[in-house]
Parts: C-alpha cells; sequence; structure tokens
C-alpha cells in the first residue's frame, strides 16, 4: 500500500479531504462527493484544481507527481496511487 493509499484509507481523512476541497472551492460540503469530475462545479477551475493538490500536500504530508497532476479528474483520484492513475491514461 502506497503513501495516499494508507493517508485516505480511513473514512476520516477522506472526510478531512472533502473539507479540505469545499474550502478551497468556497463552497458547502454537502455539495461535494468522490464522483464529482473536474469541471463539476464552476469553482473547480485550473487555478483552483492546483490550489487543492497542494493544500492536499502540505495537509495530509502527500506528493503528487507533476505528471498526475492533470489526469486527477475526479476528487476520489486524489485518494488514488500513482499506479491507478498511470492504468486511466
Amino acid at each position: 500500500m502506497n503513501e495516499r493509499a494508507k493517508v485516505f484509507a480511513a473514512p476520516e481523512k477522506r472526510e478531512e479531504f472533502f473539507r479540505l476541497a469545499a474550502r478551497v472551492f468556497n463552497v458547502p460540503r454537502e455539495k461535494l462527493s468522490g464522483d464529482l469530475p473536474r469541471g463539476g462545479i464552476q469553482e473547480w477551475d485550473s487555478v483552483n484544481h492546483f490550489r487543492l493538490v497542494m493544500e492536499a500536500e502540505e495537509l495530509f504530508g502527500i506528493r503528487y507527481d507533476i505528471a498526475e497532476i492533470p489526469i486527477l479528474g475526479k476528487l476520489e483520484d486524489f485518494f488514488m496511487d500513482k499506479t491507478a492513475l498511470d492504468s486511466r491514461r
């Protein structure tokens, strides 16, 4: 199990991530779900996409490779390891 999978295995960490995303996007938490696609809400633009990546890295002590960032197409993708993301290309 990789670093991200370990961090986000706990449901409370996933909820903490959704609260972070709600803050970054400035929307109510209830508006967000794992299958929400990038651009599924107006607030999820390119700037906020990078903000979410950077703030998730800082808050959870994890890293996303630069090549992974464009592949993060749904909120649940932030929980996936690099191998799983690479297989989606």
